[in-house]
C-alpha cells in the first residue's frame, strides 16, 4: 500500500526492491537501466536509485520509476555482482585460490564443465532423485569442511570436522545451542550417521520386480513330409483330368489319397494356442517413508526455521515467517514445492 513517503512502495530495510527507469528525455542513454531503491525524499518528490550498471546515485522523480519484473530482478542482481567491483574483487581471489587447488593450472570453467558433463552422465545412469539427494550430500559437506578446505591442510579440516558439524546443525536447530547433553561428538556422529545412510541409499539399486506370467506358447514342429510336394502336384494333376473331363473334383482320386491330402492339410495348420497373459505380480508393500522423505522434512524444518525463527530465542514467528515466504526467491519456492511433493506423493498416488 503506497503512502506519501513512499508513492511506489518500493523501500525496503536494507533495499533491495529493483526499480526501471523510463521517460527521462535529458539522459536517453539511462532509459530501460535497472537501479535498486534506497530512499524516499519527500521534499523533493525523487527516488535515491542506486543504478547497478554504472555503480552511481541518481535522484529519480516517481512517474520515471516502475517496479521491475522478477526476469529483470535476476537480471539486475547478476549486473550488481559483476559490476560492483569490491563483490568483482573477491571473485577474481576465489577464482586465483580455486585454479591454484586444481592439477595444472587447469581453468576452474573447464573444471566446472567436467563436473556438469559428469553430473548429467550420474542422473542418466542413478536417476534424478539419486542425483539430487548425492548433490544435497556434497553441499551439506561443503558447508561443514568448506571454510577449513581451502586453507589446503587436513589435518585443520580433520581437527575442525566435529565443532563445524555443531555448528551447522545448531544453524538448522537453534534451539540445541546450551544443552547438556549437546556437544561436538554428537553433532559429528549424527552427521556421520546421515553420510552413512545416505552412501547406502545410493549404491543400493533400485529392485524393480519383474512381471512373472506363464506362456504356454510352444513353437509347433516343422512335421510336413518331403514327399507332400509331390503329392499336392498328383492331386492337381487329378483335379485338372476331373475338370476337363466335366466330373466332379475329387472323382479321380483314390480314397487312400483323398484321406492322406486331407491328412496333410490338417498338419500344414499351425496350432496357434495362445493363452491369455496375467498381470503382472503386484509388489511387495513398502513403507512410502524413506530416506528421501527424511531429507525433505529436513529441507522444510530448516527453511521454515530461517524464515520465522528468531536466531536469539529460538522461538518461531508465523508473523515473520508469512512476511519472508512473500519475498522468498522462486528457486527457494520451488525447493519447497518439490519437497513437500516428495513427502506426499506415496500417500496421494
Amino acid at each position: 500500500m503506497s503512502s506519501t513517503n513512499d508513492p511506489l512502495n518500493v523501500i525496503t530495510n536494507p533495499p533491495q526492491t529493483i526499480v526501471k527507469v523510463h521517460g527521462i528525455t535529458s539522459r536517453e542513454e539511462v532509459n530501460g537501466q535497472l537501479g535498486v531503491a534506497v530512499q524516499y525524499n519527500l521534499e523533493r518528490g525523487r527516488y535515491t536509485v542506486h543504478m547497478v550498471k554504472t555503480q552511481t546515485t541518481m535522484a529519480l522523480k516517481t512517474e520515471n520509476l516502475t517496479k521491475a519484473s522478477t526476469l529483470e530482478t535476476y537480471q539486475a542482481q547478476f549486473t550488481q555482482i559483476t559490476s560492483d567491483p569490491r563483490v568483482r574483487q573477491q571473485l577474481v581471489g576465489y577464482y586465483n585460490q580455486v585454479q591454484r587447488m586444481l592439477p595444472g593450472n587447469m581453468k576452474p570453467e573447464y573444471a566446472a564443465g567436467g563436473i556438469l558433463v559428469l553430473l548429467l552422465t550420474i542422473m542418466y545412469f542413478i536417476g534424478f532423485t539419486k542425483t539430487l539427494m548425492a548433490l544435497s550430500l556434497l553441499l551439506l559437506l561443503g558447508v561443514i569442511i568448506g571454510p577449513d578446505l581451502l586453507s589446503g591442510d587436513w589435518k585443520v579440516v580433520l581437527h575442525n570436522f566435529p565443532r563445524r558439524c555443531r555448528e551447522t546443525i545448531e544453524t538448522s536447530a537453534p534451539f540445541l545451542r546450551g544443552k547438556r547433553f549437546w556437544n561436538n561428538r554428537i553433532a559429528m556422529g549424527i552427521v556421520l550417521v546421515m553420510l552413512a545412510f545416505s552412501t547406502k541409499a545410493l549404491v543400493t539399486p533400485t529392485k524393480r520386480p519383474a512381471a512373472s506370467f506363464n506362456n504356454n506358447y510352444s513353437a509347433p514342429s516343422p512335421s510336413i513330409s518331403q514327399s507332400s510336394s509331390s503329392s499336392i502336384e498328383d492331386a492337381y494333376k487329378l483335379g485338372f483330368d476331373d475338370a476337363t473331363k466335366g466330373l466332379e473334383f475329387g472323382t479321380s482320386m483314390p480314397n487312400t489319397q483323398k484321406k492322406r491330402s486331407l491328412a496333410e492339410d490338417d498338419e500344414d495348420e499351425i496350432p496357434y494356442d495362445y493363452t491369455s497373459m496375467p498381470p503382472p505380480a503386484s509388489t511387495s508393500s513398502s513403507s512410502p517413508f524413506g530416506f528421501s522423505q527424511v531429507m525433505s522434512i529436513f529441507f522444510l524444518y530448516r527453511t521454515a526455521t530461517q524464515l520465522g525463527g528468531n536466531p536469539l530465542s529460538g522461538q518461531f514467528s508465523m508473523e515473520q515467517f508469512m512476511l519472508n515466504v512473500k519475498t522468498m526467491p522462486v528457486w527457494q519456492m520451488g525447493m519447497l514445492g518439490f519437497s513437500f511433493y516428495n513427502l506426499v506423493r506415496n500417500f496421494i498416488l
